[in-house]
């Protein structure tokens, strides 16, 4: 709704997510019209950080989960597979999220694409882009990176991946290439 949601630029984990799609070319959701449409859906990022969630009693639709960090022998959550499975056993939609480092793009969107590739056709994809171990972040070379590693992961995983970062960043850069 064009305001910041939580922290900025400080690399702090999401509590909730909230995410519109909206057929190309409509209107999205505008202050004036409360904010969303009523065909909504309410969901949850989750981490390695929420090693126990109890996704059974999760007041959520759908979940997006950290699977994989940097490239292979790096960060992972290890707990990744086990929440997905309990989600889609409690009929939520489910998606996947990889933590940039900033190193090779490719490596790592192939570092996650094998992590994943089990849920090809079952779930979303995305790249959570922000400044915490991430020495490329805000260097000028962000778009490419992202571009990079996006495009690879669809070659991959198909359906078309996404990216989130917090709205004040995306002001830092020209982005179209990224979101077109």
């Amino acid at each position: 709704n064009n305001d910041d949601a939580g922290s900025t630029l400080l690399g702090k984990r999401i509590e909730a997510i909230q995410i519109l799609i909206v057929e190309k070319g409509t209107a999205g959701p505008t202050p004036q019209t409360g904010g969303y449409i009523e065909n909504h859906m309410d969901g949850v990022d989750i981490s390695g950080w929420d090693k126990g969630i109890d996704i059974d009693n999760l007041d959520a639709e759908f979940t997006i989960i950290k699977s994989t960090e940097g490239v292979k022998g790096t960060v992972y959550n290890p707990d990744y597979i086990a929440m997905a499975d309990k989600a889609l056993e409690n009929g939520m939609k489910i998606g996947f999220y990889h933590y940039a480092n900033g190193g090779n793009a490719t490596a790592e969107a192939e570092t996650f694409y094998q992590s994943i590739k089990a849920y090809k056709g079952r779930a979303i994809a995305c790249l959570d882009w922000e400044g915490q171990g991430n020495p490329s972040f805000n260097t000028g070379i962000d778009v490419i990176w992202c571009k990079t590693f996006l495009d690879r992961l669809k070659a991959l995983f198909g359906g078309t991946p996404f990216i989130y970062t917090s709205k004040n960043y995306t002001n830092s850069f020209d982005w179209t290439n990224v979101s077109n």
